[in-house]
């Protein structure tokens, strides 16, 4: 059976295992408030076109205050590559540090 309710379920536990955070699953164009122009100009591209970026190596970084829509715009960046089909997951910087070095550690 395929539904859109199935489709949903599929993209929403991909999302979950790519710690992806929850608020920003579906976000669309539309919900951007904040810093549009930079959106429209950098991420949107960016996401359309991840097949190429991919291919040539490119990459994206955020960087920012608190609340600029760091998340919200790799978010949007990663949730549309888990609908093409593609890997992703999400981490901070501080969190990849951290994972790093973890495996610096005798345990």
């Amino acid at each position: 059976m395929d539904c859109v309710c199935t489709g949903r379920f599929l993209f929403e536990t991909l999302a979950f295992e790519a710690c992806i955070p929850k608020d920003f699953w579906h976000t669309r164009v539309d919900d951007i408030e904040f810093n549009v122009d930079p959106f429209q100009r950098f991420v949107v591209p960016y996401a359309k076109r991840l097949s190429k970026a991919h291919k040539s190596g490119y990459g994206l970084l955020f960087v920012g205050d608190n609340g600029v829509g760091k998340t919200m715009f790799m978010s949007y960046v990663l949730a549309r590559a888990i609908r093409r089909g593609r890997t992703a997951y999400y981490t901070t910087m501080l969190q990849l540090n951290h994972d790093i070095k973890r495996g610096f550690r005798d345990q």
